[in-house]
């Protein structure tokens, strides 16, 4: 079963030290991710920093036709390159993995 709270700021902010272990990002810039990461409206599940910026997963419960989509826009991370939605399916059919790519 997926956890469903939301993690704190201290979390975000080990997740971050993980993935930019070998990663370059401006220091400057680690404060911010972090807390707006920590302000999602979707929980967080996993980060990467990846040659075109942020990708960030979270986990959404409920029907897929109900996500709004705004709710992605964060100047903080950057324009929105991508946004993917992974429905669960049969097994889970209100939950689904949405992955969102931001030009840092």
């Amino acid at each position: 079963m997926a956890n469903n709270t939301k993690p704190t700021p201290e979390e975000i902010m080990e997740m971050l030290t993980i993935s930019l272990a070998s990663k370059p990002l401006p220091q400057d810039k680690l404060g911010e991710i972090a807390q707006a990461l920590s302000e999602s409206y979707f929980p967080v599940v996993g980060i990467d920093i990846c040659t075109v910026g942020i990708k960030i997963n979270r986990r959404w419960e409920g029907s897929v036709k109900d996500i709004d989509l705004s709710t992605f826009v964060d100047d903080r991370f950057g324009a929105i390159r991508s946004i993917e939605i992974f429905p669960e399916g049969i097994l889970v059919p209100n939950g689904a993995n949405i992955r969102s790519t931001h030009a840092l």
